[in-house]
């Protein structure tokens, strides 16, 4: 070794630091590396190309992708991706796909998979009221019992989805989540203040 390099071991020992320690944690580092390069590299090709494809195969394609990864990061992206196909798509395998997804196990991806089936308001009034809203109140309900609050905002998510179909006007009732604000002011055109 290198003076430099003596030091710099020495005083990892001097801290507690132990050289295995040390190595595991470069070994760490270059596989979040390696992961976050093959996300970047694949994206553009296969997970875009599903994202884009119309016919209802990608769907199941990415179906499979999310019931055989271990990595919750991954699942994460391919539930975002299922649901930009819900949107613009009006597909519902897709939908089937992101409903399964809301019991996953990382609730980070249930929250976001909750949050993704509010897609469901793209397929029309008789098809969604005919197939889907049954089951997405089971689901929006179910999540505002879970512990986690990722998963609890996604509910609320879904569930403010579900009773604007039901309601177009509560589109701009104020959300008790945001402290009585709609959420989409900032979305909105600008409009008078109200006399006080």
């Amino acid at each position: 070794q290198v003076p430099h390099q003596r030091e710099a071991a020495r005083g990892g020992e001097r801290h507690g630091v132990s050289r295995t320690a040390r190595l595991l944690a470069a070994a760490l580092l270059a596989a979040i590396a390696a992961a976050g390069g093959a996300r970047a590299a694949g994206k553009p090709d296969a997970i875009a190309a599903l994202e884009a494809d119309p016919s209802a195969s990608a769907s199941e394609r990415l179906r499979r992708l999310l019931a055989g990864t271990k990595s919750p990061d991954q699942r994460f992206w391919l539930v975002r991706t299922l649901g930009v196909r819900a949107k613009e798509h009006k597909d519902e395998a897709a939908l089937e796909a992101l409903l399964a997804a809301a019991k996953d196990p990382e609730p980070l991806v249930r929250g976001e998979a909750l949050r993704s089936l509010s897609a469901f308001e793209v397929l029309g009034r008789e098809r969604a009221q005919e197939r889907w809203i049954k089951r997405l109140d089971e689901a929006a309900r179910t999540a505002g019992t879970d512990r986690a609050p990722a998963v609890r905002e996604g509910g609320r998510d879904l569930k403010h989805a579900l009773d604007v179909f039901r309601d177009p006007a509560a589109r701009g009732a104020p959300d008790p989540a945001a402290g009585g604000r709609p959420r989409w002011r900032s979305l909105s055109a600008p409009s008078a203040s109200p006399s006080s």
